[in-house]
């Protein structure tokens, strides 16, 4: 077999086939954490408990709206298209995590469990053949996020479901494209009706952790966004750059007190889909948060605070 080939059978072998052509992965440790199989022990529930309520404490001491969303994996909000033997556990990370926080820093924090399956009535929230949910759930999201916000910070601009416009395409995800044949679906994307004016800033081209990118908007007087996130915000971004005068967002899983000095963000979001919170680094240690003693940010992003708050007005296009 071919290093293709077997590079091919090697990820297919990762991905469970559910009911009516739903695919499902086991990436990241994902169906042994949504089982049961592989908790987190208590210490590691007490550095995620720390570590999210630090991050909720520090914000709110420097007037900044701190929120987290977690982002359920498809497993669950699909459980119904599982194939027989998969059943989910309430004793997965994401729970453990949640039920562990103090009450003021669990009201900061979603997980969108029920509002996704309850959207599935109207449209798909997750893609047959991918591992992602689909730009719909990520405009619910958005929607949600600003729901919670609007008690704390003024929102001039919100984008509201009147302004999207909606088209199907074929497409094939990142599971069906490890099948032989190769397994599409017709998926259904998002944009706005009416553009409003922006520009990307700053992009430092980095394509993993570390990513950066910095959005500016026409109207100044908006409020300013720090984003943390991983791939699934993509489908939230599109949303969040009219809303805010500056989002800055960096792809990571810890929080980069740098940057917020730097930036004094009005909002802080940080995204995170739920695998993440209990997978495995590839010693079989369990990765945890490290937002003081890890990765510093010019290591991550390759640019210091500074250099990032240097990239603003629509001038200065890198």
């Amino acid at each position: 077999m071919s290093i293709a080939g077997d590079t091919r059978a090697r990820l297919a072998a990762d991905v469970v086939q559910g009911a009516d052509g739903y695919l499902f992965h086991r990436d990241h440790e994902a169906i042994d954490q949504i089982t049961g199989a592989l908790p987190l022990g208590p210490r590691e529930i007490a550095v995620w408990r720390d570590s999210i309520e630090t991050r909720a404490a520090w914000c709110k001491a420097n007037d900044i709206a701190f929120r987290m969303m977690i982002i359920p994996e498809k497993h669950v909000v699909y459980a119904d298209k599982l194939p027989p033997g998969f059943a989910l556990s309430d004793n997965r990370p994401a729970v453990q995590i949640l039920d562990s926080l103090d009450p003021e820093t669990r009201a900061l924090c979603s997980y969108l469990l029920q509002p996704l399956i309850d959207a599935r009535a109207l449209r798909e929230t997750y893609l047959k053949t991918d591992t992602h949910w689909t730009f719909y759930a990520g405009f619910l999201a958005y929607d949600l996020l600003m729901d919670s916000l609007a008690e704390s910070v003024s929102l001039p601009i919100r984008i509201a479901e009147t302004d999207l416009r909606f088209a199907d395409r074929t497409h094939i995800g990142d599971l069906g494209v490890r099948l032989e044949p190769e397994q599409d679906e017709i998926a259904t994307i998002v944009d706005h009706r009416t553009a409003r004016p922006f520009q990307r800033v700053f992009e430092n081209r980095i394509f993993a952790r570390g990513a950066v990118s910095i959005y500016e908007s026409s109207d100044r007087d908006l409020p300013r966004c720090v984003l943390f996130r991983d791939s699934f915000a993509n489908y939230i971004i599109p949303h969040l750059i009219p809303t805010f005068s500056r989002l800055v967002v960096m792809s990571s899983d810890s929080l980069q007190y740098d940057l917020l000095r730097s930036e004094r963000p009005d909002v802080v979001i940080v995204t995170i889909i739920e695998r993440f919170l209990g997978m495995l680094d590839g010693d079989g240690r369990r990765h945890l948060p490290d937002d003081l003693a890890g990765p510093g940010l010019a290591e991550l992003t390759g640019a210091s605070a500074a250099d990032l708050k240097a990239y603003t007005g629509f001038d200065r296009l890198p």
